[in-house]
């Protein structure tokens, strides 16, 4: 693995909060992790230290766009709308400051989504939290 991206990830995971024995493990291991078991050590890793803050606490549901754009997007990209549906505090204030890993259920955040009434109309909708979770909960109808 390249020293400077091992740097970067470091740097990024003091700054997320991670543990100091998570960033020393990445140091320590940089010369023999291969690119593939980094990702996938800091997946497993993401929700032991990322915490639920008053200030991050804040999910926002989109309607996915029944059809998109034809064609590649080379050169900047194709416009798609997406139509904000709903907001909301997803972690109840009793929760904050937990280990994302123990206070966000998605399978709970999913159910409550599809009983609100814009999911009646079936489709998907993207869930994006500023914790850091995204998701994709289908309605059905298509």
């Amino acid at each position: 693995m390249d020293d400077c991206l091992f740097s970067e990830i470091s740097k990024m995971l003091k700054k997320l909060g991670a543990p100091a024995l998570a960033v020393s493990a990445i140091n320590s291991l940089g010369d023999t992790l291969t690119e593939k078991e980094v990702v996938s050590f800091l997946s497993n890793l993401n929700g032991s230290f990322v915490k639920v803050t008053r200030e991050n606490n804040f999910c926002r549901v989109f309607q996915v766009p029944p059809e998109y754009p034809s064609g590649f997007c080379f050169g900047g990209g194709i416009p798609t709308n997406f139509q904000m549906v709903d907001w909301f505090n997803p972690v109840c204030s009793d929760e904050i400051g937990g280990p994302l890993s123990e206070i966000c259920d998605v399978p709970k955040l999913t159910s409550f989504i599809q009983k609100k009434s814009y999911a009646e109309h079936g489709g998907k909708l993207l869930v994006m939290c500023d914790f850091g979770v995204v998701f994709v909960v289908d309605c059905g109808g298509e």
